[in-house]
């Protein structure tokens, strides 16, 4: 019976060390698999809507109205850029033309001191983020605020007939 109990021992002693491996070499599998699913991830960008983002002032500018677009989705995803993890960070913006309707979506990417890193265009929006941004928009008042741009143009361009 000792000799069993050694061999025992010896055997558990050898599993032990294979598992041991196993687990090693389990862990560099599950971080490759986990790098290529969050690869995957970032290849399929996150769409903005109405459920992940936020617009909550509106400023008229010149000849459009601006808005500070509350993010709640997965910026790198969407944008292509690598803040997760680091100290930097994506303002995301929006300009309303209402001289041509169109709508113009832009980043800036700034580092942990608040620095603007980089400034860019988003051109791929899809109608359906359009549609998102500028029903935000108008609930956040862009009617009034197109209203309001009208108005002072018209006062700008009204002769003064004051004497």
């Amino acid at each position: 019976m000792a000799r069993r109990g050694a061999r025992g021992r010896a055997f558990e002693r050898e599993n032990a060390e294979a598992n041991s491996q196993a687990d090693w070499i389990g862990d560099d599998v599950r971080k490759d698999i986990y790098m290529q699913i969050r690869q995957n991830e970032l290849r399929q960008k996150e769409l903005m809507t109405t459920e992940n983002i936020v617009i909550d002032d509106l400023i008229i500018n010149s000849d459009h109205v601006n808005a500070y677009i509350g993010a709640w989705f997965d910026v790198d995803r969407r944008f292509d850029t690598n803040t997760y993890g680091t100290s930097e960070y994506i303002n995301l913006y929006a300009n309303y033309y209402p001289a041509d309707g169109s709508l113009k979506i832009f980043f800036v990417h700034h580092d942990a001191d608040g620095g603007e890193i980089a400034t860019r265009d988003i051109d791929d929006l899809t109608d359906s983020e359009k549609a998102a941004i500028l029903e935000l928009m108008q609930k956040a008042g862009l009617d009034q605020c197109v209203s309001d741009m009208a108005s002072d143009i018209e006062a700008d361009e009204s002769p003064d007939m004051t004497m």
